[in-house]
């Protein structure tokens, strides 16, 4: 957002510092960053952390405040947070303010994230072509008040971790936890697994484009679900 007139300002700052000052900068977007203050710079690129490096500092910050917990709800704030851990203990403080008792129950409606289950549920019924838990899902979804549009951001995210286990073969690749493995066996557990995946994911993805600027979101997801059945290519 730095106009040139204002990088050229800000060079004029750091050109040549006291000895005592050392200036840290923090961008997300280094490519925009003018040569001439890079050149300035000592760079150091920040990579994400692991979740199990997430789930033991959140533990440490729990015994320590007191809050009850179990692994799996800390593994599910984890894999929310990214690999980031300033927004992991951003969440788990949503958490707190809800209930200092960390249930997986307590974390998924406080933070208002969309089950694992809903996303199981709803991928196995386009496999089968059912059609009437295709509909039920997103009548309950609608009517509950959940956003539509975040829901399928969501739900292309978790196809694309599914498409990665198959690939890779290890849940522990994926941002899926690791509770979810035996349901994760059975949904792959279809001829031609990786295309039929991927036709689901493509589908979802024309979703995504096509409710961009649609009034009536719920019925546009729902045609597209059951206008063919899963693994179609």
């Amino acid at each position: 957002m730095i106009t040139t007139q204002g990088w050229n300002a800000f060079l004029k700052c750091i050109e040549e510092p006291p000895k005592y000052t050392i200036f840290m900068f923090c961008t997300t977007d280094p490519q925009k960053i003018p040569a001439t203050i890079i050149n300035r710079c000592e760079v150091h690129s920040l990579g994400r952390l692991s979740d199990e490096q997430i789930c033991e500092r959140l533990g440490y910050i729990c015994t320590k405040e007191g809050f009850q917990f179990n692994d799996m709800s800390l593994d599910y704030i984890a894999k929310l947070g990214n690999g980031s851990m300033r927004q992991a203990i951003s969440y788990l403080d949503k958490c707190k303010d809800f209930s200092t008792d960390l249930t997986i129950q307590n974390v998924i409606a406080c933070l208002g994230n969309f089950s694992y289950d809903i996303f199981f549920n709803l991928t196995n019924a386009i496999i089968d072509g059912n059609t009437e838990l295709i509909l039920n899902i997103i009548d309950n979804l609608y009517y509950e008040g959940s956003d539509l549009k975040v829901f399928i951001s969501k739900y292309l995210e978790f196809l694309v971790q599914v498409i990665k286990y198959i690939v890779l073969s290890d849940i522990s690749c994926t941002s899926i936890p690791k509770r979810y493995i035996n349901d994760l066996e059975y949904l792959i557990n279809i001829d031609d697994k990786f295309n039929s995946f991927n036709s689901i994911m493509t589908r979802v993805m024309d979703i995504k484009k096509e409710i961009k600027i649609d009034n009536d979101i719920r019925t546009t997801i729902q045609v597209m679900l059951i206008s063919r059945k899963g693994g179609e290519k």
